[in-house]
C-alpha cells in the first residue's frame, strides 16, 4: 500500500511474488522520549498485551530488540529486590513469584528473535501492504436484517516504557465500523476517537479488502481518516468482479503511523461470509 511503502523497505524475489517488509530502527532515534532515553515506545493493536508488541516490534528493529532487552532485565532485578514497576499487563494481578516467571519468559521471547545488528524479513502475501486478511479474527456480530455487520473495533494505543515501568495510555485512537457488503460495492461506515491525544500517532487511514472463499478480489486504502480527536466518514471498496450468487468477506485494518518508531502499526479484522443475491448489490449475512 502506498503509505506502507514509503516507510518500510520492500523487496521482492525474482522467483517469487512474496513480498518482503523491513521496519526501520528506532530504539536509537533522538525522539523516542525526550526525558527518557532509556524507554522505548510500544504500540498495542487489539487486545495485544505489552509483551506481545514489545516481541513484534523486536522482531523487526534489532536496535529497538535491544533495549526492550535491558528493560525487561532491569524489571526483573526490581522485582527481585522487592520493588514495584508499573508493568500494566505485564504483570497485573500476579504474585512476586509469577511476575518474575512471566518477565524471565519474556527474555526469552526477546532472544529468541535475530541477534542485534541481523535485519530480520518477514514473507507476506503480495498485496500492497504484504498483509493477509484471511488471518484477521472475525470482529462483531450481523445486524438486523442481516444486511450489515456492526460492532467491529479496531484499537491502537502508545505508551512508553522504561526502567520505573511503562506509563498509561499517551495515544489511544479507538474506531467502530460498520459494514454494509454488496456484491460489486460494499460500504464501511466508520467512527473513531483520539483520546488520550499526545501526538505520537501521525497518519491514520484504513485499508480495505473484498475476499471470495479465501482470495483478495478488492484491496484500496483511505485518505487520512480524521484530524483533531475524532471523526466519522464512509469508505467504499468494489470488487474487481461481481460477487452475485457466491460470497463476500469483509475486511479491513486501522493502519497508524506511530513517529516515535517511524514505522506503521496496524489493528485489523473481519466480518462473516455474506451470500450476496443474484439479481442485485445486496448480500446478507
Amino acid at each position: 500500500m502506498a503509505y506502507l511503502r514509503t516507510t518500510f523497505a520492500l523487496a521482492i524475489a525474482a522467483t517469487s511474488l512474496a513480498w518482503a517488509v523491513a521496519t526501520p530502527s528506532s530504539a536509537t532515534k533522538p525522539n523516542a522520549n525526550p526525558e527518557d532515553f532509556a524507554s522505548v515506545f510500544v504500540v498495542t493493536t487489539g487486545d495485544q498485551s505489552i509483551g506481545q508488541a514489545l516481541v513484534e516490534q523486536s522482531a523487526t528493529d534489532p536496535q529497538y530488540r535491544t533495549r526492550a532487552r535491558s528493560l525487561v532485565a532491569e524489571w526483573r532485578s526490581k522485582i527481585a529486590a522487592g520493588q514495584a514497576p508499573e508493568l500494566g499487563s505485564l504483570t497485573d494481578d500476579l504474585t512476586r513469584r509469577d511476575s518474575l516467571k512471566a518477565l524471565k519468559e519474556l527474555e526469552g521471547a526477546l532472544d529468541a528473535q535475530a541477534p542485534a545488528g541481523t535485519p530480520t524479513y518477514v514473507a507476506a502475501v503480495p498485496m500492497s501492504s504484504g498483509e493477509n486478511p484471511n488471518t484477521f479474527q472475525v470482529r462483531g456480530d450481523v445486524g438486523d436484517g442481516r444486511t450489515y455487520w456492526e460492532g467491529m473495533r479496531l484499537i491502537a494505543a502508545g505508551r512508553f516504557c522504561g526502567p520505573a515501568g511503562c506509563s498509561g495510555d499517551t495515544d489511544r485512537i479507538s474506531c467502530r465500523v460498520t459494514v454494509n457488503p454488496g456484491a460489486k460495492t460494499s460500504r464501511y461506515d466508520s467512527n473513531c476517537t483520539y483520546s488520550p491525544n499526545n501526538g505520537n500517532f501521525g497518519d491514520r487511514h484504513y485499508e480495505l479488502w473484498a475476499i471470495n472463499r479465501g482470495v483478495v478480489v478488492g484491496n484500496e486504502d483511505t485518505g487520512r481518516l480524521f484530524s483533531g480527536g475524532s471523526g466519522a466518514g464512509s469508505y467504499y471498496l468494489s470488487s474487481n468482479r461481481k460477487l452475485n450468487g457466491t460470497v463476500l468477506t469483509s475486511a479491513l485494518k486501522l493502519w497508524v503511523y506511530a513517529k516515535p518508531l517511524e514505522s506503521y502499526r496496524g489493528d485489523g479484522a473481519k466480518t462473516a461470509d455474506a451470500t450476496c443475491n443474484k439479481s442485485n448489490n445486496v448480500c446478507k449475512y
